[in-house]
């Protein structure tokens, strides 16, 4: 017996048979050998306390670099060593 196509008007379309519609595999079913590294380009952060005394210091002195000569050296050799430690981390990998 045949079901009649009104039955399933009302829930949108007939379920089909999983036999009829085989699997078809397009590219192999298996992982990667790397992984990709977008999610973690924006989580790196350096030298957050350093450039905090910085914006404090430049906000104190109407933001005139030339009173905060100690702050802007240090955020510079934070920073240097960063990117020195980067640049190895990187190297290494």
């Amino acid at each position: 017996m045949r079901v009649p196509g009104a039955l399933y008007a009302a829930r949108g379309r007939a379920p089909q048979n999983e036999k009829d519609v085989p699997f078809q595999e397009i590219l192999p079913l298996r992982l990667k050998n790397t992984v990709s590294g977008k999610a973690d380009s924006g989580s790196d952060v350096a030298c957050l306390q350093e450039m905090g005394v910085l914006f404090a210091c430049l906000k104190d002195n109407e933001f005139v670099e030339k009173y905060c000569h100690k702050e802007i050296s240090q955020f510079q050799n934070c920073y240097k060593c960063y990117m020195d430690r980067k640049f190895e981390a990187k190297k290494t990998v």
